[in-house]
């Protein structure tokens, strides 16, 4: 069995163009660079405009977490993606201004917003059929 720490972090497609990367547990160093390595490359097979980062399952977010969410969001901008970051809770929206981290991107409290927003972007409507 995986360690926590080993953990792999799956990059879903949830719909054309959008990929969907639930991070749960322990984000550390070698996690993030893996998880940055690979989300790039999925971006490009993919040609994704859009990836929402969902840190609900985060265990703790401290500087180094930031740091690491920051420097992903960074590199898929880079390659010409757009991040929104679904999950935010009360103690990490906290951590952050007492850190004074803005994330330049959307965030949103939960995945259902996030995916109602990205959807907008792509110009794509969800209906209930009856």
């Amino acid at each position: 069995m995986e360690s926590e720490l080993g953990q792999k972090t799956p990059l879903v497609e949830i719909w054309d163009n959008i990929i969907l990367v639930p991070v749960i547990g322990i984000l550390d160093t070698h996690r993030a660079e893996k998880l940055s390595e690979e989300l790039l490359q999925k971006i490009v097979e993919e040609e994704a405009k859009f990836v929402i980062i969902d840190i609900a399952g985060v265990e703790a977010m401290d500087t180094r977490v930031v740091k690491h969410l920051i420097d992903i969001i960074k590199a898929l901008k880079l390659m010409g993606s757009n991040a929104v970051i679904s999950g935010m809770r009360p103690d990490v929206a906290k951590t952050l201004v007492g850190l004074d981290v803005v994330f330049q991107v959307p965030t949103f409290n939960v995945l259902r917003r996030a995916l109602h927003y990205t959807f907008n972007q792509m110009n794509l409507k969800v209906v209930n059929i009856e």
